[in-house]
């Protein structure tokens, strides 16, 4: 049986995939010329943070377990 932190840490990180997946095929659909004023590195740059929640999340689950004992 999976407590509720680790019910919550899977559906975070299920639906930050989700996200970038997401990100990942506006990045690859939308044509050059309509994406301009910096929407494709505004894309990737979301993606990056995405990407790094993955990092805050181990040192939550770190900071979180060292507080409890």
């Amino acid at each position: 049986m999976l407590t509720n932190a680790a019910m919550f840490e899977k559906e975070i990180n299920r639906l930050i995939s989700e996200e970038i997946e997401r990100l990942k095929e506006l990045l690859v659909s939308t044509p050059i010329t309509q994406a301009g004023n910096g929407s494709i590195t505004y894309v990737q740059g979301a993606i990056m943070a995405l990407r790094n929640m993955d990092d805050l999340i181990e040192e939550a689950k770190i900071r979180s377990s060292q507080s409890n004992r």
